[in-house]
């Protein structure tokens, strides 16, 4: 049966969950067990197990995580749009960025929920995907639009948006001061493998050296010129 069926005949929506974290999957299955439209169909904790079972689990929608080990969250996203057109993707993700958003977006996402919200979010992600529609992060939709209104005016940068998603992903956490083994091993890569990321980023942003990358990172990571505008510009609003 699949989806327009399902919900014609008043069938549960199947939902899978794609985290490393076994917390997070623990919190979301708890949720999604009480609501009568939706059921945890699967669950995995990378890309590669992922793809393994969506085959089994024929989801109508997939909760994927960006900050995936190996292959990240992004390039699951972008396969799922590939090999299952009909299945919905949502982001639920630690990153508040809206680069991170666009990012995901612009790969075919349905939805972008920060970890940082009410969980509840996510239920009403899930069923927008559903309905055929899109859900951003309030916190995060004013950034976005921010965002994206500087980049359609100024085309797109030569810097950060130059980044893979994967190299963002170093770059972030270069930012956030982790080190390079450090980083290897929160994304099950090798330490020369990171190593080539911090080169690559180096040659793109055109920085000369490690220090350069640092301090450039750290400022990234931490101003955030984008969100500071939209607090700023979110400041005189009544809460």
């Amino acid at each position: 049966m699949n989806r327009k069926q399902r919900m014609e005949y008043g069938s549960k929506a199947r939902v899978f969950l794609v985290d490393d974290h076994p917390v997070v999957p623990e919190r979301l299955a708890l949720l999604l067990q009480h609501q009568p439209d939706l059921t945890v169909c699967g669950e995995a904790t990378d890309t590669s197990q992922a793809l393994e079972r969506l085959a089994r689990a024929k989801p109508d929608v997939v909760i994927v995580d960006i900050s995936l080990p190996g292959r990240d969250g992004i390039e699951l996203l972008r396969e799922v749009r590939r090999r299952y057109p009909g299945v919905s993707v949502v982001i639920f993700s630690v990153h508040d960025l809206p680069t991170y958003a666009d990012r995901a977006l612009q790969a075919g996402a349905d939805g972008y929920v920060c970890k940082t919200d009410r969980t509840a979010n996510v239920l009403v992600a899930i069923r927008r995907a559903l309905a055929g529609g899109t859900y951003i992060s309030p916190g995060l939709a004013m950034d976005l639009a921010v965002h994206l209104a500087r980049k359609s005016g100024k085309g797109e940068s030569a810097g950060i948006d130059s980044l893979s998603d994967r190299e963002r992903d170093v770059f972030f956490r270069i930012g956030q001061g982790h080190g390079t083994a450090e980083i290897a091993t929160a994304l099950s890569l090798s330490k020369k493998t990171i190593e080539s990321y911090r080169e690559s980023i180096k040659a793109k942003l055109r920085l000369r050296n490690g220090r350069q990358l640092h301090q450039e990172a750290f400022r990234w990571a931490h101003e955030k010129p984008v969100e500071i505008a939209a607090k700023i510009a979110r400041s005189g609003k009544p809460k």
